[in-house]
């Protein structure tokens, strides 16, 4: 059934031809809905108590979606310029999409005019004499509403806010909001030294254009290393017209399948093509190979047997490493982060619909246009040129120095998990560009001259009507400030305390009373009465229940926020002597703590990929000590790259959370292909050695053809205009390659030490197992174990009259035989004489088990016979990674060896 599967592309090509045709056109029609989400949405955890918090902090106080619109001039208080800051304020006031503008020309304002208090706004109107401009520079400069929020700390920015009308799962709203904001302040560049905005909209449109760009550039340079590699590893000019094929329609039919789902493409799996088409080639590098070696063994009609030794030599493998790929990827897929899980998915559809691409296109093509000539050797032949010199290399290293690499790579195993254990989280969407991005650089400008563009809120709640009109509670939020503003974190804070003590201080004589917080209740009332609701909105409930501070930061590394968060916590616990609860929210400290999401998914989708490949490599060689072992030189690759990252500084993001189990996913496709290989040539070859050589051999060329052309075409992710994928880019390039290493150094040290055999063979095994069940060899042994005893020996044929022990002769082997009949004989004198006659189960010359022996008697094979050798010592190597099945075995020899010892002693006494 699997063989069928496997070779369809190859036996019914008309079908093959037809179905690649109609799955191309209904996958591909789902293109057109396609979407591209880079929202902040898609960082958050939606499962996190957290958004609870959020969601009621955002009904209570508004909404903390905002851009912030900067406009620098070195004459910026001129009735010139204010004019354009008061139009562009109640132009943007007007868009349906925007919630609420505050500016210059909205901030409540309070002031002492001969003893009586003056609460008309800052600025109703632009200024137009010289005086009426002083005054409100004067009146700014006191407001604690305005410095360092709408006014830079030189006085020569003024900055717009706009809070934006949530619309959650508006895909359209941040483009407009971005593009209409940017429509309008893009003529007042000519009149101000500066002008930008910067916020939400900004990122998010910059994002979707930075990874379309992406997915235009990075697509033809990954297809031109991969053309560049393939021509020049495997020396055919047709090389890579298969991989460009397969990924293109994979690419297609990836797409395609999203649009129809409605995954949307994201920036990381804006890096899909390039993806699809380096790993996607790894599997038509690995089949192109074979089908060049078959090639090689020159036999009539080419290319139909070249596709056949294909097709049995990395058919199944390819099958294997497919689905490990998928897994690898697709593990993120049940991250709660939709993100990782929306990469997930892409990922793992796209690996499993290339492998289908694969195995319909590869033999399809390679049956009809395959080169027929090859400058590559035959499977298992002595290589030259590169190769030849990688080979040589790898081998001089495995069999010089086994115990130095084994001792070596549990050492480095130990140092980079160490240096892993360093690493820090990271998930804010700023740091997901590069530095010199102009997002990141107006980023910077807004912080250094007015405050960050990051905030968050903290809600406390009183426990009951009026409770933030009591001087007791309000104290407490200044406390909480004053702890803020001299912690050197934060920016700027603003809460109701703010607005009561600038009261305060305005109502004091000639206003300069303390800015403080009075210890009258009343007082307080009537000062509240100078605010209407919308001055206060955002930072008290309408019953004076609740009351909001909110914080301006820009702290952009998820464990510093974090790490602040707790400190905070401890202050405000000892502040309110925990009177009052608190939560302290706001969307981006969701995506931040979903950084910690990140790494627990990581925890688990590597321990799952973990577990998969340590299941599936027991399950195929039916040994757990070996699918363990298995696993060393796939870890690594991932602990190296956990080093690196520490070493580069780079953090742990939602692109680099991915590398380790990507790199194990990917890095097991070669064990894979070795281990099969290897079981291959150890049934024909007893000398683990040479069958490790052979194995390396049959392998290097795709092995290394493929890591290097992945390592290359990984590269070219650090021109993304995202740091996120470029760090992403260059940490899989480092796994890939240490993978090669790995897989070619470490997994042959291990190989060359134990017998393998595979579950399909032991299935396949067609002797009569009935007939052996009540052999004393294998008392106590299932159908199943027996089979594998078989495989791991020596299983030898005999013709009728062929001579398996010849007497006199010295050997070191006992036998059991299989099937068929023989017959012990004697010669003496020149007299032959038959002592007695042998059946399937019976064990004979097992005294040579022991040690080399002067055998007394030969044993002839009456008709055409199957028997089983046991070495000693290979039987050692070949059951070294079954202890069960070794126990029984030796317990069932050394019965035998004392049965016979018995049987000889009986016999010495009656002579």
């Amino acid at each position: 059934m699997l063989n069928k599967i496997i070779s369809f592309g190859a036996n019914h090509r008309i079908f093959a031809f037809v179905g690649l045709i109609l799955a191309t056109v209904l996958f591909g029609s789902g293109v057109v809905h396609l979407k591209m989400d880079a929202g902040y949405n898609s960082l958050i955890d939606p499962t996190s108590p957290s958004k609870q918090a959020y969601d009621q902090s955002v009904e209570l106080f508004g909404s903390d979606y905002m851009t912030l619109i900067y406009l620098r001039d070195t004459d910026l208080f001129t009735s010139e310029k204010l004019a354009r800051i008061e139009e562009l304020t109640y132009t943007i006031q007007d868009l349906d999409f925007v919630e609420r503008v505050d500016s210059l020309f909205t901030a409540a304002n309070m002031r002492n005019v001969d003893g009586d208090l003056d609460s008309s706004p800052l600025m109703d109107t632009t200024p137009q004499t010289q005086e009426e401009i002083d005054l409100a520079f004067d009146n700014a400069l006191k407001n604690p509403f305005v410095i360092n929020n709408f006014l830079s700390k030189d006085h020569k920015a003024a900055v717009i806010n706009v809070i934006i009308k949530p619309r959650w799962g508006d895909d359209g709203l941040p483009r407009l909001a971005y593009e209409t904001i940017e429509d309008l302040i893009t003529p007042l560049n000519a009149e101000f030294d500066e002008v930008f905005q910067i916020g939400p909209p900004r990122i998010i449109t910059g994002t979707k254009r930075g990874m379309g760009e992406d997915m235009l550039r990075l697509t033809p340079i990954a297809a031109a290393i991969l053309i560049l590699f393939t021509i020049v590893f495997l020396r055919t000019p047709s090389a890579p017209i298969l991989p460009l094929m397969t990924s293109g329609l994979s690419m297609v039919w990836t797409f395609g399948v999203m649009g129809w789902l409605g995954i949307p493409v994201n920036m990381l799996s804006a890096g899909l093509p390039a993806l699809l088409i380096a790993v996607g080639s790894t599997e038509d590098t690995h089949m192109l190979s074979g089908y060049l070696q078959g090639v090689a063994v020159k036999s009539d009609n080419v290319r139909k047997n070249a596709v056949k030794f294909m097709l049995k030599k990395v058919g199944f493998p390819t099958l294997l490493t497919a689905g490990t790929t998928a897994l690898g990827f697709g593990s993120s897929a049940f991250s709660d982060i939709k993100l990782l899980s929306d990469f997930g998915y892409a990922t793992a559809m796209g690996m499993v619909l290339n492998m289908i691409v694969t195995l319909l296109v590869v033999p399809l093509y390679l049956s009809l246009f395959g080169p027929q000539k090859t400058k590559l050797v035959s499977d298992g032949s002595e290589l030259d040129g590169f190769f030849g010199k990688v080979d040589r290399l790898f081998s001089y290293l495995t069999e010089n120095h086994g115990k130095v690499i084994v001792a070596l790579s549990i050492v480095v195993s130990l140092v980079c998990g160490g240096i892993a254990l360093t690493l820090k989280p990271q998930n804010d969407p700023i740091s997901f560009l590069h530095p010199d991005n102009p997002i990141v650089k107006a980023t910077q400008v807004m912080h250094r001259d007015v405050s960050g563009l990051q905030s968050f809120s903290i809600v406390l709640d009183g426990g009951e009507r009026g409770a933030f009109k009591q001087p007791q509670n309000l104290k407490v939020l200044q406390e909480i400030q004053q702890f803020l503003d001299g912690a050197g974190d934060y920016d700027k804070t603003l809460s109701l305390a703010d607005h009561v003590s600038y009261v305060h201080r305005e109502w004091s004589p000639n206003g300069e009373g303390r800015y403080e917080i009075p210890d009258s209740a009343a007082l307080i009332e009537q000062y509240l009465l100078f605010f209407n609701r919308g001055d206060v909105k955002n930072f008290v409930t309408s019953d004076f229940r609740k009351a909001n501070i909110i914080v301006r930061h820009n702290l952009l590394k998820s464990t510093e926020i974090l790490d602040r968060l707790e400190i905070l916590k401890t202050e405000i616990d000892r502040i309110t002597d925990k009177r009052l609860t608190y939560e302290i929210t706001s969307q981006n400290l969701l995506i931040h703590s979903a950084s910690l999401t990140l790494i627990k998914g990581q925890i688990y989708s590597f321990g799952f990929v973990v577990l998969v490949i340590l299941a599936l490599i027991t399950l195929m060689y039916t040994s757990l000590p070996l699918g363990v072992v298995s696993l060393i030189p796939n870890v690594l690759p991932a602990l190296v790259t956990f080093a690196a990252m520490a070493v580069f500084d780079f953090t742990l993001n939602a692109g680099t959370i991915l590398v380790a189990v990507v790199a194990l996913g990917i890095a097991v496709d070669d064990t894979i292909h070795l281990l099969t290989s290897y079981s291959t040539h150890s049934k024909n070859e007893l000398d683990t050695w040479k069958a490790t050589r052979l194995a390396v051999r049959s392998q290097i060329i795709g092995v290394v053809a493929t890591s290097i052309s992945l390592t290359a075409t990984f590269m070219i992710f650090m021109g993304s205009n995202f740091s996120v994928i470029s760090e992403f880019g260059t940490l899989c390039a480092i796994a890939l390659f240490t993978a090669m290493i790995s897989d070619l150094v470490i997994t042959p040290v291990f190989l060359r030490n134990v017998h393998l055999v595979g579950i399909w063979d032991i299935l396949a095994l067609d002797i009569g197992i009935d007939a052996l069940m009540s052999s004393p060899l294998f008392k106590g042994m299932s159908k199943f174990q027996i089979r594998k005893v078989i495989l791991l020996c020596d299983l030898r044929d005999y013709k009728k009259g062929q001579t398996i022990i010849r007497q006199d002769n010295m050997d070191q082997e006992m036998y059991v035989l299989v099937s068929g009949s023989a017959y012990v004989q004697h010669e003496h004198m020149n007299k032959a004489r038959t002592l007695a006659k042998l059946a399937p189960g019976d064990v004979f010359g097992e005294a040579g088990f022991s040690g080399d022996i002067m055998r007394t008697a030969s044993v002839i094979a009456d008709d055409d016979i199957k028997v089983v050798a046991l070495n000693k010592e290979q039987v050692q190597k070949a059951l070294r990674l079954y202890p069960t099945i070794a126990t029984k075995l030796y317990r069932n020899i050394s019965e035998i060896l004392g049965m016979r010892l018995r049987a000889t002693l009986k016999m010495d006494r009656l002579q």
